[in-house]
C-alpha cells in the first residue's frame, strides 16, 4: 500500500464503500484502481474521491453499501441486571477468571485505577486507536490507526505524563464507562466492582465519522458517531 492510501482512508476528501466482494460485483469494475482493503472473506472497503459521488453513481451503488452511522448507548446498573447476586454466590465465583473482553467504543481512559492490577500495571493487553495517524501501520491493523501494547501502557503509566507516551484516551468517557461497569475494579474501600473484575482488556477507539458521511445521512456535523466500516474493522 502506497502512502497516499492510508491517508486517502482516513481524509474526509475521499469517499467509503463496504462491498461485497465475495460474489461476483460489477461494482469493483468501477473502482479497481482505488484504495481497497479487505475486511474478511465477504466484505471489503473501497475510498475514493468524494467529488465522484454523482447523482448516478448514488442510485447505482445504492443504499447498502453505504457505511451506517451508528450513535452511542448506555446499560442498566449491576443490581438491575442481578449481576451481583450471582457474583456473591461462593460456589460459583464467576468474576471473569481467565476471560478477554474486547471494546469497539469511544476508547479507555488507561490511567484510571479500575483497569490496573494490584500491582499498579495494566488489565489492558492492546490498544487500537483508530483516529491516531500512522503511516507505518501494519496490514494487521488495516494501514491506518495505531496500536499500543500492554508493554507500551505500562511504560506510559511509570511516566508522570502518561499521555506523552501512550497518547490515547477516552475524550468522550462512554468507552471508559462501558468498560469499567463490564470489568472494572477496585480496591474494598473504594467501594466499586464491575460484572467480571478479573478480566483482562482488548480495546478499539474508533475513529469519528467522516464529515462527508453525515452529510449524506443528513446527521448534524457535531454529532458523536462511527462509520459500520470503522466498527466491522474493529
Amino acid at each position: 500500500m502506497k502512502p497516499e492510501d492510508r491517508i486517502n482512508i482516513i481524509s474526509n476528501d475521499y469517499a467509503d464503500l463496504l462491498i461485497e466482494y465475495g460474489v461476483e460485483n460489477p461494482l469493483f469494475q468501477e473502482f479497481e484502481n482505488d484504495t481497497t482493503i479487505v475486511v474478511d472473506d465477504r466484505y471489503a472497503v473501497v475510498y475514493f474521491r468524494v467529488e465522484r459521488i454523482t447523482q448516478r453513481l448514488r442510485y447505482e451503488i445504492g443504499y447498502s453499501v453505504i457505511p451506517k452511522l451508528f450513535g452511542l448507548v448506555d446499560t442498566a446498573n449491576l443490581e438491575t441486571m442481578g449481576v451481583t447476586r450471582v457474583q456473591n454466590t461462593p460456589y460459583l465465583s464467576l468474576k471473569g477468571q481467565g476471560v478477554l473482553l474486547g471494546f469497539v467504543d469511544t476508547g479507555i481512559e488507561y490511567t484510571n485505577p479500575v483497569f490496573l492490577k494490584a500491582d499498579n500495571t495494566t488489565r489492558i493487553i492492546s490498544i487500537w486507536d483508530q483516529s491516531i495517524e500512522n503511516m507505518e501501520a501494519s496490514p494487521d491493523i488495516f494501514y491506518y490507526g495505531t496500536e499500543y501494547t500492554a508493554e507500551q501502557i505500562n511504560q506510559a503509566l511509570r511516566n508522570e505524563d502518561p499521555l506523552s507516551v501512550v497518547p490515547s484516551t477516552d475524550e468522550i468517557g462512554h468507552g471508559t464507562m462501558m468498560a469499567g461497569l463490564a470489568g472494572g475494579s477496585m480496591s474494598e474501600a473504594e467501594d466499586f466492582v464491575g460484572v467480571a473484575p478479573l478480566t483482562e482488556y482488548v480495546i478499539v477507539k474508533l475513529k469519528p465519522a467522516k464529515s462527508n458521511l453525515k452529510e449524506y445521512f443528513s446527521v448534524p456535523e457535531q454529532t458523536v458517531c462511527y462509520q459500520e466500516n470503522d466498527i466491522m474493522f474493529g
